[in-house]
Formats: structure tokens, C-alpha cells, sequence
């Protein structure tokens, strides 16, 4: 088996990821061949010490179990005379689950009977149940936050200890207590597990002795006045003497646990009961003398008292029988300090390999430490790549570490004895990193074999949820959605406290367009943890889905809001996340410089995020190609395995690059999207869109249908064949497809409002407005449905409707651009002068888009000729109120003064002032301007915009032309131009014109 691991890993070597990154620390081995135990055989006193306060996961951390299981240490080896070479010392970082098991088998192997054996606990207990069987777990520095405790490492099973522990009391007859406190107070996160670990324990360990910090479904508290938890500090008070009541200087366990227990219930108010038991209770626990005694009222009456606190600790160094082959054990820590673990020949597995070949029971001996030893490496890096994925988040590690875990996981395994407990642990993770690592970038050529592995998983371990929840994953990318929420709610059964599998479930009922489904699992996640930000986003889109605009806003900004909070999880991608989605909003309400200011600020965040790239692009498509095709091709050179993004550019330019691009490029483009992900009906669509414009309709035919089978039937495949048939001019198998479309979404909008466009084409409007109406009880919220339904009153003529519908569009979304602008143009046409100006006025406050007001103005200049001549300056006077610069609007002020001959004075004056406040030069402008000059008799006014007239004008009118060059004193060549000016031409000037004219 190591023959092969040396083989097989030299050729994924380069994606090794740095262990400091992992959060493992990697340090050497310093054991030794024989035992390390000091004194006489039957006589020795032995200890493990655990304390975890700064475990990997930032949820779990406790204040003082470290400090507690100093003070442990300090108390056996100072007080106790426990040779420090005898007490293993595992704080924080040391204390994995692979360090705590390689521990305790070296100590069963060393003991003999009529050795004493302490074993201490302190960090987090929890308990798993399933199918109504709870197994009891120590969570050791690696573990998981999430729960997943079976198939995977990070964790210590009770019944594994108890097993141990009552195999060493009772068959090598060696004195062992246990000393736990595993139940701390002041963690929401797991409650009842640690509750039913307490019970687990004091129900279990019967045949040694048993100490413990709290009863059965109670919780154990830390205190800063003293900085460490209650039962450590009244026990190492009581077992120095503190206990002996009556004086005899024996301190019994019956004595202890009286004199603990009074103690740590007072200081708790009744709330912490320690527990403490042994086979016989009136067995000496230890004698103290006088001197302890003193010690103890000095340390625990003046806390900085720190004479007998300094210990060696884990990391001494012992080379007992190794000076022989010492060279060994260098050349092995040195590789580990390089990171160097295996995958060539200068490695630490390869110095295993090579004392594998000596013939000589010592180097067997090493061998086999040294195996246990870079397993316990192996494992934990596994572990912590483990992890990463099991907290749910945006953000994890590439696909390339995902497959180095699963090989250090099955390299952990292979060195591990036939019968260490670990193995199983070891092959399940080992399955499953493979097997990520081939969903991770949805490689989807390898999803059998991915598939072959999670099943493989499932087979050695039945109650590892997080497997569950890769085959859901590995279900949902193949569309098959039925299997993947089995497999999700299954996980969800086994942690029902675990949020990741109900965030996937909500995900997959959105996916199968179940929104109410969706939203309640989103809910459920953030009522177990409310800063899960993930939760907010997903009950955005959800909402989004369903087009319910304004509140998808509030969930993606309470989203950005968890920023602000203390201890939230700060992850780049998250925020981006966020900012793209509101970017997403604004650009659906119309308000694109907001959206580009949001899509803007994601990519500053999260310069990978493509989904922003890609929708950013979006915005600059018809307005700045080269910009749009930019974002896309960054989009494919930082995420090149998302086949979305080749699907993109090659949309781009089938629709915007005007023959610029081949037809085989934009062919490759949609069939490098399909081989990435065949599962996917949009690629497909793409391809015979394409096709239909490279005259191939059969063809495409084909493509469309694929859609259908390859995405297992979703809505949008069959929208996607409908549209085909409609752009194929064939309306009736359009209408059945797009309505088997809506059977299956019948939230999409969109898909409803084609239908009624098509029915609307067989005249029959009162099908499509049925099919519209049928809409709106599921889209109460939703101002875009209301939209649409006024957009179709409008094309059928129902100006009343259409406004009603754009006003209760507006009602739910007071930003909705699109309908307010809408609603400004129809309340125009229908004669409501005052609500159109206030709704563009409306417009013009969310977003100052010279397009969107010059659109408006150009529909007024259209309207206004509608209006009697009389009325027709006042009215369009009261448009002034949006922008009194504006050209058009002043252009057809002037024109209506001077025809009219209403307000001319003043009009001069206005328009006048207007265009002087101009960035450039109007000749429309202009010429009104002398025509007025003229009229009003400003000799002065007239000469300077005759001037002008002439110079800027590029066709200018012949009348006006000749009327110019009189005005600046060319009378030669003013005469020259009226001979070729009809009488008839002068008929649309007024009067003071043609008695001037009529001179030249």
C-alpha cells in the first residue's frame, strides 16, 4: 500500500496547498522506540491532559479550558510528583483528534497493571443522534462546527474511550480516572448535544473512576475572576488538600466530590452539580501533606502566585533508544518543516519507505511511529479541508486541494494499523474529497466516478450527512431533483441543526420553482443561525423569482448589513454577492448608473465573481460593445471552467458584434458551454438560435429538442422550443409549448406575457388577457406582473387599464423606473398634462438619464401638436418646470410663440435665456431666436442672431438666409438669394418679417 501512495502522488504534488494556510500545525516528531515512562513498572503515574479553548472553528471557542488544563498539568507533575516526561500535555492547536487517539494507544501500550492512568478533558462534548441512537463525542481542535462527527475526523467517540479505558482497568488492571468537563455554559450553537453529552457521560465509564464537571443536564461555567472554569479550580483545590475534612492528610473521593461539589454549586447558585464516582468510594485518591496544603491556600488566595505553574509540556524532547537511527528521525522532521509529506523521493514518507528495509525490530518500531505520526498529519489536513466545505460557505478551496485532501486522507488510512478505529473516519473523507473535487468545478465527465465514490462513502459510513449532501449537489448539477432533495433531507435528518442541508434544500425547491418551499427552509436556517448571510441572499433570489421585487431589496441589504456586525463572517465573496443582486434590482427597475455603481463595487470586493462580471457586461451591450465583451472574456480568464460564461460571450456576439466574429467562433463558444455542462437548455437554445441565423432551421430544430432531454424537461426548455416555433411563424405549437412552459413555472412572467403576445397576434385578446389576469394571485408583490399587465392595455389600446396597472406597479415599487416613465407617456396621451410631468419629474430624481427625458420630450413635442394653437404655448410653458433648458422644449416654445403670435416678448426673453445656459451650438434654436428678434424689433438682437444664423447653420432657409444677410449688411447677396424664394414661401412668417423681406 505505501508503494503506491509513493507512486501514485508524485503527479499531484503541485496542488499541494501550504498547511499555515489550512490552519495545521505541522510539528516533528519526537518520540520515542521504548516507553518515555519514567519510574518503576507497576508503579508509574501517567496522564493525558487536553484543553481546548482556540479551536479551529472561531464558533466553538471557550475562555479558560486551555488555562484549566495547564493548571492540571502544573498540579500533577509539581504537586502530585508526576514525572513530566509521563504527562502529555495537548493544548489548543496539539489537541487533534489524530494527537488525542496516537496518545492514548501509546499509553495502553506502555501501562502496565498497577500504573495509574489520568485522563483529562476539557473542551466541548456533543452528541449526534440517529435513527434514536446516540453516540457521544469530544470535539477535538479540528472538529467541525457543523456537527458532521461520522465520517470524519476532528473527534473522539466516547463509547472509543470508554472502550479503552475499561479494557486497561480491567484487563491490565491499571488504576484509571477520567476527569471531563465537556458542558459549557453560554453556547446556543449546540445545546442539547452538549446537554446529552453530559448525560452520555454520567450514565457511562462505570468501571473507573469518573470525575466530571457537571451533571446530567446541566452545563459547566468558566469565571473571569478567577480565569478559569469553577470545577478545574475547586478540583485542583480540593485534591491539594483543601479537601481533607477530617485532617487526615488522605484526601478520599468521597471527600472530593462533597467538598467540590459545595463548592462549585454555591459559586453557580445550584446550576452546576459536579459528578464524581468510582468503583469504590472510599478509595484514596492521593495523600497531600501540610506543605500542599499551604501551597494551595497561597495560589488559589493570590492568583498570581506562579510558583509551581511552569511545565514542560508537549513539545520536550525525548530520544530515548533512538541514537541509532537518530539519522532517521532527522531526515523525517526536516521534510515535515519543508511540507515536504510525500510525492518524491526526498519526503517524509519515502524515509518511512526506506526504514521499511532494515531488518531490525527497532526500525519497525519507528517505522510504525512514524507512520502514526504522519498519519495524524495527513488526517488532520484532510480534516480541515473537511471543514471548509461543511460551514456552508460562499468560498472554498479550489478543486485541485478538494483531490489533494482526498489523497492525504487515503495515504492517513494506509498508514494506519488494520485495527485502529480512525480508518474508517479516514476512507469515508478520502472518498469524498475525490469526489468533490470533481463537483467542485461541476466536472461533469466525472460525475460517475464522483457518484461511485459518495456511494462507496455511504456504504462504510450510513451516518455521515455531509455525504448526503455532496450526492445532492452531485443530483442537482444533473437536473435530477427528485433524488437530490432525498439525499438533502436525509442529511437534514441526521443534524437537523446543521444549516447547510436546509440551505440547499431551500435552493433546490427554488430550482424546481416550489418558492414558498424555498423560502421556509431559507427561514428555518437563519432561525438557527441569523447571521448565515447566505440565508439573505437566497430569500432575496427566492423572492426575485417570484418578482417580488422590494423585498428581495431588503433581504440582499439586511445581507450587507451583517457586515457591521461583531464576530459575523467576513467573506469577500458574500458581499460581492450581495452588491451584485441589489445591482441586479436596479438594473431590473431601470436605474442603470445605480446598477453599474453596484456591479462596480462587487468586482472591487470579489475580482473572480463572475456571475457580476456577466451581468455587468449586460448593461454596456448596446451602448459600449467593446467594454461588454471585456467583462466577458475576464469573466472566462478567472473562472475558465463555468461554462456560463462562454454561453455569454457567444450571445454577445451573435447579437451585438454585427458580423465582426466568425461563424465558427460563436459555434465553438456554445459548444464549449455544452461540453462543460450538458445539462443546461440555455446552451442548447443558444446553438439553435444561432443556427436559425445561419439559415439551418432543422438543425436548430434539433438543438431545441436536446434542450428538453438533456435538461430533464424544465420550464425553460420547453419556453425555448416555443419561441423557436413562434420565430418560425408556426403560433399554435408555440402556444403549446409555452403554456406546458407555464404548467411547470407558472410564476415566469415572462413565458405569460409571450403567450399573450401570441394570442394577441391570432386576435384574440381576451385569451391573452386572461392569461395575464390568471397571473396576478401569485404575484401580488410583484411590480413587474403589473407592469406587464399594463404595457399589454396599453398595445391594445386601454389607456385607462394601462394606467391603473402602471400605478399599482408603482404602489408596490416606488422606484420601479420602468413604469413610472411608462406611466408618464400614457397619462400624456391620455391627456393627464399635471401626472405626466410629476411621474417624469419622478424619474428624473431616481435617474438623470438625458435618453429617458429626451424620449419624453420628443412624445410631448408629438402630443403637443394635438393641442389648439391658442391653448399650445401655455401648455407646453408648464413643462418647463422639468428642465427649462431643454432644447427640444424651447425649440417648440419659440416655434409656438412666433406661429401663434401668443407671448412673444416673453417667449424671446425665455428662450433667449435658455440658450444662452447651452453646452453647444442650436441653429434650431437660433433661427427661432431671430425670427422672434424680428418680430419684437431689437435691432441689436436681430444683427447678432443674424450673425450667428449664418454661421452656424448648415441648411439654412432661403427666406431666412436672405433676411440674414440684409440684417449684416450684405444686400448684394441677400438680393441674389429672394430671387430664388416663392411668394408662397413667405407664408409661415409673420408680418414684421415680410414688410422687412419685402425692402431687401
Amino acid at each position: 500500500m505505501l508503494k503506491w501512495a509513493c507512486f501514485l502522488l508524485s503527479f499531484y504534488l503541485f496542488t499541494n496547498l501550504q498547511a499555515q494556510d489550512r490552519g495545521l500545525i505541522v510539528k516533528p516528531y519526537n518520540s520515542s522506540l521504548s516507553s518515555p515512562l519514567k519510574g518503576d513498572s507497576g508503579k508509574r503515574k501517567a496522564a493525558l491532559i487536553v484543553g481546548i479553548s482556540d479551536y479551529s472553528s472561531n464558533k466553538l471557542t471557550l475562555k479558560y479550558a486551555n488555562k484549566d488544563a495547564a493548571l492540571f498539568f502544573s498540579y500533577l507533575t509539581d504537586i502530585r510528583g508526576f514525572p513530566k516526561e509521563n504527562v502529555f500535555l495537548l493544548p489548543d492547536t496539539a489537541a487533534t483528534s489524530g494527537r488525542i487517539y496516537n496518545s492514548i494507544l501509546d499509553l495502553i501500550k506502555w501501562l502496565v497493571a498497577g500504573d495509574e492512568l489520568i485522563l483529562y478533558f476539557a473542551g466541548h462534548g456533543d452528541v449526534q443522534t440517529v435513527l434514536d441512537f446516540d453516540e457521544a463525542f469530544f470535539l477535538a481542535w479540528d472538529a467541525s462546527d457543523s456537527r458532521n462527527y461520522h465520517g470524519t475526523g476532528g473527534t473522539v467517540k466516547f463509547s472509543e474511550l470508554q472502550t479503552y479505558t475499561e479494557r486497561l482497568a480491567t484487563s491490565r488492571k491499571v488504576k484509571v480516572s477520567l476527569i471531563m468537563d465537556a458542558c459549557h455554559s453560554g453556547f446556543d450553537l449546540h445545546k442539547d448535544g452538549f446537554l446529552k453529552a453530559q448525560n452520555n457521560l454520567s450514565e457511562g465509564f462505570n468501571k473507573i473512576s469518573k470525575l466530571l464537571g457537571s451533571a446530567a443536564n446541566e452545563f459547566s461555567y468558566e469565571a473571569d475572576s478567577v480565569g478559569h472554569g469553577l470545577f478545574t479550580w475547586y478540583l485542583v483545590q480540593g485534591m491539594m488538600g483543601l479537601a481533607d475534612e477530617p485532617a487526615d492528610n488522605k484526601v478520599t473521593m468521597d471527600e472530593l466530590s462533597s467538598w467540590v461539589k459545595n463548592r462549585v454549586a454555591a459559586a453557580t447558585r445550584g446550576k452546576q452539580n459536579p459528578v464524581m464516582t468510582t468503583p469504590d468510594a472510599q478509595q484514596l485518591l492521593v495523600e497531600v501533606t501540610p506543605d500542599n496544603k499551604s501551597k494551595a491556600l497561597a495560589y488559589f488566595r493570590n492568583k498570581k502566585y506562579d510558583g509551581y505553574l511552569a511545565g514542560r509540556g508537549a513539545t520536550a524532547e525525548d530520544t530515548v533508544d533512538l541514537s541509532a537511527l537518530k539519522q532517521y528521525v532527522d531526515q523525517y522532521n526536516y521534510f515535515l518543516t519543508q511540507e515536504k509529506f510525500y510525492g518524491t523521493d526526498s519526503s517524509s514518507l519515502s524515509v518511512i519507505k526506506r526504514l521499511s528495509q532494515l531488518n531490525s525490530a527497532k526500525a519497525r518500531e519507528l517505522q510504525l511511529s512514524l507512520q502514526n505520526h504522519l498519519s495524524e498529519i495527513l488526517e488532520t489536513s484532510s480534516q480541515l479541508v473537511l471543514n471548509e466545505y461543511l460551514k456552508g460557505k460562499s468560498e472554498l478551496p479550489p478543486a485541485a486541494i478538494y483531490y489533494r485532501a482526498g489523497i492525504d486522507a487515503g495515504l492517513a488510512d494506509s498508514l494506519l494499523p488494520a485495527n485502529d478505529p480512525r480508518k474508517k473516519n479516514n476512507q469515508v473523507m478520502e472518498s469524498f474529497h475525490k469526489a468533490f473535487s470533481f463537483i467542485r468545478y461541476e466536472n461533469f465527465e466525472k460525475y460517475p466516478e464522483a457518484e461511485q465514490l459518495l456511494r462507496k462513502a455511504i456504504k462504510l459510513e450510513d451516518r455521515a450527512a455531509y455525504i448526503y449532501v455532496a450526492l445532492s449537489y452531485l443530483m442537482q448539477y444533473q437536473h435530477k431533483y427528485d433524488s437530490a432533495i432525498y439525499y438533502a433531507k436525509k442529511a437534514e435528518s441526521i443534524i437537523p441543526t446543521w444549516n447547510h442541508p436546509k440551505n440547499v434544500l431551500g435552493n433546490l425547491y427554488d430550482a424546481v420553482y416550489q418558492y414558498e418551499k424555498a423560502l421556509n427552509y431559507h427561514r428555518s436556517v437563519l432561525a438557527l443561525d441569523s447571521t448565515y448571510i447566505w440565508s439573505y441572499n437566497n430569500i432575496g433570489v427566492s423572492l426575485l423569482e417570484m418578482e417580488r421585487i422590494k423585498e428581495a431589496e431588503f433581504y440582499f441589504e439586511k445581507s450587507l448589513a451583517l457586515k457591521k456586525i461583531k464576530g459575523a463572517d467576513r467573506i469577500n465573496r458574500d458581499w460581492a454577492i450581495s452588491y451584485s443582486n441589489l445591482a441586479f434590482i436596479y438594473k431590473e427597475r431601470g436605474l442603470f448608473a445605480k446598477a453599474e455603481k453596484y456591479y462596480a463595487i462587487a468586482d472591487s470586493i470579489d475580482a473572480t465573481y463572475s456571475s457580476s462580471m456577466r451581468n455587468r457586461s449586460e448593461l454596456y451591450e448596446q451602448t459600449d460593445g467593446e467594454k461588454s465583451e471585456e467583462l466577458l472574456k475576464r469573466a472566462i480568464s478567472v473562472m475558465p471552467f463555468e461554462a456560463e460564461n462562454y454561453y455569454w460571450l457567444a450571445e454577445f456576439y451573435r447579437n451585438y458584434a454585427d458580423g465582426t466574429k466568425s461563424a465558427a467562433v460563436i459555434d465553438s463558444l456554445y459548444k464549449k458551454a455544452i461540453a462543460l455542462n450538458p445539462y443546461n437548455e440555455d446552451y442548447y437554445a443558444g446553438l439553435g438560435y444561432f443556427l436559425i441565423d445561419e439559415k439551418q432551421p432543422e438543425a436548430a430544430l434539433t438543438f431545441f429538442k436536446q434542450g428538453i432531454e438533456y435538461s430533464g424537461g424544465t420550464a425553460d426548455s420547453y419556453y425555448n422550443l416555443g419561441y423557436y416555433f413562434k420565430n418560425n411563424k408556426q403560433n399554435d405549437s408555440a402556444i403549446q409549448y409555452f403554456k406546458r412552459a407555464l404548467q411547470l413555472n407558472p410564476y415566469d412572467i415572462f413565458v405569460s406575457n409571450d403567450l399573450a403576445d401570441l394570442l394577441l397576434v391570432k386576435k384574440d385578446t381576451t385569451a391573452a388577457e386572461t392569461v395575464l389576469l390568471q397571473q396576478i394571485p401569485l404575484h401580488q408583490q410583484s411590480p413587474k406582473m403589473f407592469y406587464q399587465l399594463g404595457n399589454f392595455y396599453f398595445r391594445t389600446g386601454k389607456l385607462a387599464d394601462a394606467i391603473k396597472y402602471y400605478e399599482k406597479c408603482v404602489a408596490i415599487d416606488n422606484s420601479y423606473l420602468n413604469a413610472i416613465s411608462s406611466l408618464a407617456y400614457v397619462q400624456l396621451l391620455n391627456g393627464n398634462e399635471k401626472s405626466s410631468r410629476r411621474n417624469i419629474q419622478q424619474v428624473t430624481e431616481l435617474d438623470n438619464d438625458q435618453f429617458r427625458t429626451i424620449s419624453y420630450f420628443h412624445a410631448v413635442m408629438e402630443q403637443s401638436y394635438k393641442i389648439p394653437m391658442a391653448a399650445r404655448l401655455g401648455w407646453l410653458n408648464n413643462f418647463l418646470s422639468i428642465d427649462p433648458n431643454n432644447d427640444l422644449l424651447n425649440e417648440a416654445i419659440a416655434a409656438t410663440a412666433y406661429r401663434s403670435g401668443i407671448g412673444i416678448n416673453k417667449t424671446f426673453l425665455q428662450t433667449k435665456q435658455a440658450e444662452e445656459k447651452t453646452a453647444y451650438n442650436n441653429p434650431i434654436l437660433v433661427k427661432w431666436l431671430l425670427l422672434l428678434a424680428i418680430e419684437v424689433n431689437d435691432a441689436k438682437q436681430m444683427k447678432i442672431f443674424a450673425t450667428r444664423y449664418l454661421d452656424e447653420s448648415l441648411n439654412a432657409e432661403p427666406a431666412i438666409e436672405a433676411m440674414a444677410m440684409k440684417l449684416t449688411g450684405n444686400i448684394s447677396i441677400a438680393k441674389k438669394i429672394k430671387l430664388s424664394v416663392q411668394s408662397a414661401d413667405l407664408n409661415t412668417y409673420r408680418l414684421n418679417f415680410k414688410k422687412l423681406f419685402s425692402g431687401i
